[in-house]
């Protein structure tokens, strides 16, 4: 559908600019008369704004995010009009995309729609749980109290990747610096080294003459194996971007010690926290989970949600219908069986949330113990190797001048 600028005053003279989808200028006159507006010109929008607009259209953060909804939710509580309290928010983000959706928001609430219609026709800004979200709030009246929920939420999220980040940063850091160590001891040291024992006639050992051959292959093909590398990178890249290699990816990963155990937590994690959240706001449990299952990152906790759905549909329960995938710990079922039971199924989700929320802390911690002595141990390894092919001829020279 043509997207449409127009200029329009109200009947305080008021004047309002944006733009709207619609079939035809006709239609935009029309509906910002009924609207009760005076319009004053309507223009097709060119391809080329409509492309400026989509580069500048960029996900947001979990922060971002977070602080949007914080911000409005302060603003609605206080009794703030939601069209004056967007064009606030709008006017203190440094985000651009925001900006330029917020914008679009204004006029398209201005012009009759509801907020989360207007939000649901943004995807690319405003993620499909915060538009439910926003419309079930909209629903009950609660809508000041649902975007101060999501804002606690994508806080949540935001501090649980920022741990993340901040476990690996410290082994990836060390990585980097041993690789370029150990490039420099191959690259520099050692080549003057054998130079040397070249030059004085020295017999060198195994260790030495395997280390310097495996110098040498790399210095003749490290232009192939380098494009060689690339191109593997970029063909597993593609194949995990397809069904069969993504659901290949994805079991994988969760069979691999520790890091398995860490991606089951956090799938739980965010499982019982949207729920607990989408179920207080009054969203039925059927689309709640329909919505998780779209929000999953692993295929296998997919199928599971996709599973439990259907269950769901034909009388079941979410309880039985997770417990029979045999993806989450006893726990989780068991829990969910007690909350159904009890008709507090979204305290008891909060619950899980908050234990795997510890979990979590735990794995990430062992992760970390368990990756940065193996860097280590093994980096320190290669250093020793090449330390100890230089220092044995030397050993050897010293040996024949004191004989």
């Amino acid at each position: 559908m043509p997207r449409f600028a127009y200029t329009a005053r109200d009947s305080k003279g008021k004047v309002y600019r944006g733009t709207v989808d619609a079939a035809s200028p006709t239609a935009v006159a029309s509906r910002l008369r009924s609207d009760g507006y005076f319009v004053t010109s309507v223009q097709p929008v060119s391809q080329r704004l409509t492309v400026k607009r989509e580069l500048i259209s960029k996900k947001l953060s979990k922060q971002d995010l977070a602080i949007f909804c914080r911000q409005l939710a302060t603003l609605l509580k206080a009794g703030v009009p939601i069209t004056d309290a967007l064009s606030v928010v709008r006017n203190q983000t440094s985000q651009p995309a925001l900006a330029e959706a917020l914008k679009q928001l204004v006029v398209a609430v201005q012009t009759g729609d509801s907020i989360s219609a207007a939000m649901g026709k943004q995807p690319k800004i405003f993620p499909q749980l915060l538009v439910r979200m926003v419309e079930a709030g909209e629903a009950s009246g609660t809508i000041d109290a649902t975007f101060d929920n999501l804002s606690k939420h994508y806080q949540r999220d935001y501090e649980l990747q920022q741990k993340i980040v901040s476990a690996l940063t410290y082994p990836a850091v060390v990585l980097v610096v041993a690789v370029i160590v150990v490039i420099l001891l191959f690259g520099v040291v050692l080549p003057n080294f054998v130079d040397m024992f070249s030059d004085l006639g020295a017999e060198l050992p195994v260790s030495t003459k395997l280390l310097i051959a495996t110098g040498n292959w790399w210095g003749r093909y490290w232009l192939v194996i380098l494009l060689a590398i690339i191109a593997a990178a970029i063909a597993l890249t593609a194949y995990v971007k397809t069904d069969k290699g993504r659901r290949w990816k994805d079991q994988w990963l969760l069979r691999l010690p520790v890091i398995g155990s860490l991606l089951t937590s956090l799938e739980i994690t965010r499982f019982s926290r949207n729920l607990s959240v989408m179920l207080a706001a009054g969203i039925p449990i059927v689309q709640g989970v329909e919505l998780i299952t779209k929000l999953a990152e692993n295929t296998l906790i997919q199928e599971a949600f996709a599973t439990a759905v259907e269950a769901i549909k034909r009388g079941g329960s979410l309880s039985a219908a997770l417990a029979k995938t045999k993806l989450f710990p006893e726990m989780v079922p068991q829990m969910l069986e007690i909350g159904e039971t009890t008709g507090a199924l979204d305290l008891l989700l909060l619950n899980i949330a908050e234990f795997y929320d510890g979990e979590v802390d735990n794995q990430i911690k062992a992760l970390t113990m368990l990756i940065e002595p193996v860097v280590v141990i093994f980096l320190g390894g290669v250093v020793a190797l090449i330390i100890a092919s230089v220092l044995l001829p030397m050993f050897d020279m010293m040996g024949q001048i004191g004989g």
